[in-house]
């Protein structure tokens, strides 16, 4: 064992990245920490954040988080944010300190999807795929995509995919890029049988 989350911190449900260094990072239910190796075999654990909840942060990450070539890294609240809807955050490391940034509050509503449970996916040009477990209109999730902005302008959003159950329901799981830069993924339930689909989209 190399790490236990402190009590009151929730539960640790996603995965973990690490960056060239070896350090480590994950996140638990209300934090985002990293593990630094320490002497022989040893870990030194610091949390880089801990996440407020609504209405001016997110709460309950549940989502595994991702690095960029920066050593940026990003990931997703289930909920938290102006509307409790969950939202999409950056971490940018200083030189002594962790910076923390929202880049996007969902808003649910007809056009927008909520409760992110996954984390995100990254492409070159450094826009923020993913997808949200449920919508308002149609009740069933969303892949959404997030446009990086040009120079200091917000990240724009926009729905790639609406499900509606008979091409499957609740996507709980990330994203990945295949092939003639289609995304692919899984939806926990929808399809002909009932039992979730696994499903490919051209963005």
């Amino acid at each position: 064992m190399i790490y236990t989350e402190e009590a009151g911190a929730g539960f640790i449900l996603a995965g973990l990245t690490m960056n060239g260094a070896g350090k480590i990072f994950g996140v638990s239910a209300l934090t985002a920490f990293e593990l630094s190796p320490h002497g022989k075999g040893g870990w030194k654990s610091s949390v880089i954040h801990t996440f407020a909840g609504y209405p001016k942060d997110g709460s309950y990450a549940y989502g595994t988080p991702v690095r960029d070539k920066k050593g940026n890294i990003y990931g997703t609240t289930q909920e938290g944010g102006k509307s409790d809807y969950g939202t999409v955050y950056k971490l940018t490391r200083l030189k002594k300190r962790w910076q923390y940034q929202i880049l996007y509050e969902f808003t649910g509503g007809p056009k927008d999807g909520y409760y992110p449970f996954a984390g995100v996916t990254l492409d070159k040009a450094g826009n923020i795929y993913g997808t949200t477990a449920l919508q308002n209109q149609s009740g069933f999730g969303t892949v959404f995509e997030l446009e990086a902005p040009v120079g200091e302008g917000k990240y724009t959003e926009s729905l790639i995919f609406t499900f509606n159950n008979t091409d499957g329901s609740q996507p709980l799981g990330g994203l990945l890029f295949g092939s003639g830069n289609q995304l692919y993924g899984t939806t926990y339930s929808g399809g002909s049988s009932g039992n979730g689909i696994v499903f490919a989209i051209a963005p």
